[in-house]
């Protein structure tokens, strides 16, 4: 089964149960306050997907595609997600599943809408930063931003980085929660 979108889909609380066929259109998928289902892979790569305060789970692999932005506030992914374009993590996000990042890619995490929480990022294994890692502030508050990875390694590759930016307006912390194997620039 094909869902074919060119306009805006907005899924507000409940299921969203995806096992089959594609989701798929120039469209806009938005996903609020819901725990999505995706029995096989989804990528952004023509369809934008939004998501707040939401529960995106697996099996299948998410993928943020190269030249795309995903904004992941205050929402968690239990799957395997791999970032080629630009991660924003705002509010309390978390990855659980496999996190991959290739050379290109970039994650910030930073507060974008301002609501009562820096902006924090917690992925459960380690992980290799193949790009660009910002720790920022995207609101008009001074906001912290946080990454924490649990359990592993992060390992910042040669030519990666990890930087800390003062934001739109700067204060708050920014801290770096990991067993860090830094090759690349930090």
């Amino acid at each position: 089964m094909l869902f074919n979108n060119s306009g805006s889909v907005q899924v507000t609380g409940g299921t969203l149960n995806q096992d089959a066929g594609t989701l798929g259109g120039l469209g806009t998928l938005t996903l609020g306050t819901v725990t999505a289902n995706f029995g096989t892979a989804f990528s952004n790569s023509v369809t934008t997907l939004t998501v707040i305060t939401s529960t995106l789970n697996g099996p299948g692999t998410l993928t943020n595609a190269t030249g795309r932005t995903f904004t992941l506030d205050r929402s968690v992914i239990n799957a395997p997600f791999v970032n080629q374009g630009t991660l924003i993590s705002s509010g309390g996000s978390a990855i659980n599943g496999l996190l991959t990042t290739v050379p290109g890619s970039m994650i910030r995490v930073g507060q974008v809408e301002g609501c009562c929480n820096p902006g924090n990022l917690t992925v459960a294994t380690g992980f290799t930063n193949n790009a660009a890692i910002e720790l920022t502030n995207l609101f008009a508050s001074a906001y912290g931003s946080q990454l924490t990875v649990t359990a592993g390694t992060l390992t910042n590759a040669p030519g990666a980085t990890i930087t800390t930016l003062g934001g739109t307006a700067p204060g708050g912390l920014r801290t770096l929660a990991a067993q860090l194997d830094n090759q690349g620039t930090l």
